[in-house]
């Protein structure tokens, strides 16, 4: 059974989570924010972001890595990790619009966008902020394809919609690479499906033959569908540059 998006980022976060990749992250945030100096494990970290019970030291986590985030991959994975469930309900949301798989990509791309260009200096709680920006662009994803769909409504009526945070980093590679994906399927240059194999394989770090595994095809399959992909996304690039 081919897995979606969520269930791939699940299974690499369990690998994530207990590599020394993460451990060194880990004691690199622990020199860097002050938040983070007595957590041992990414597990205490996950459930110290998931803890409804302290609002006020949730908020403080998630600002010290929205903080990183803005230079480091890794922590914006554990940002993305922490907001997957507001994520999930979000995609469901949408499903009326955009199928299943799109608004799932819709979804974790726009997140992955806004979480490298929060500025710290933002006010309000640092996670909603970041959901509302990312319930934003799915309105307009489904905005679009609805006016392709005449008397299609669009299925969640925003009232309050955040103005984007504004971009306070120096965008790395893969800043670029996420935000030139979101734009392609936005604007209908790159399928939800293309722009998911790029981003597992590109900015994640799936292998190819675990995806093809979850897709339930061959490697070789996953390797052309990420070149018809890029492509398409390099097409892209050129018309807006």
């Amino acid at each position: 059974m081919r897995k979606d998006l969520f269930d791939i980022l699940d299974r690499d976060w369990a690998v994530f989570e207990s590599s020394r990749t993460g451990s060194r992250a880990l004691a690199r945030w622990r020199e860097d924010e002050r938040e983070l100096a007595s957590f041992a494990s990414l597990r205490q970290v996950m459930d110290a972001l998931g803890d409804r019970l302290h609002p006020e030291r949730q908020d403080a986590l998630m600002l010290a890595f929205l903080r990183l985030a803005g230079v480091d991959e890794h922590a914006r994975r554990v940002v993305l990790r922490a907001i997957t469930p507001a994520l999930v309900r979000l995609s469901r949301s949408y499903r009326q619009t955009l199928d299943s798989d799109d608004a799932v990509s819709v979804v974790v791309l726009a997140a992955m966008e806004r979480m490298a260009k929060y500025s710290p200096s933002r006010g309000g709680r640092p996670a909603a902020n970041l959901i509302q920006d990312v319930r934003y662009t799915a309105y307009r994803a489904a905005q679009r394809e609805s006016a392709l769909r005449p008397g299609q409504p669009v299925p969640v009526p925003l009232d309050d919609v955040h103005a984007m945070a504004a971009q306070v980093s120096q965008p790395t590679a893969t800043d670029d690479l996420v935000t030139l994906l979101a734009e392609a399927i936005n604007q209908r240059s790159l399928t939800a499906e293309g722009g998911r194999v790029i981003f597992l394989t590109r900015v994640v770090d799936v292998p190819t033959a675990e995806l093809a595994a979850a897709d339930g095809v061959r490697p070789s399959s996953i390797r052309k569908r990420r070149e018809r992909a890029e492509a398409a996304l390099a097409d892209f690039a050129m018309e807006v540059a």
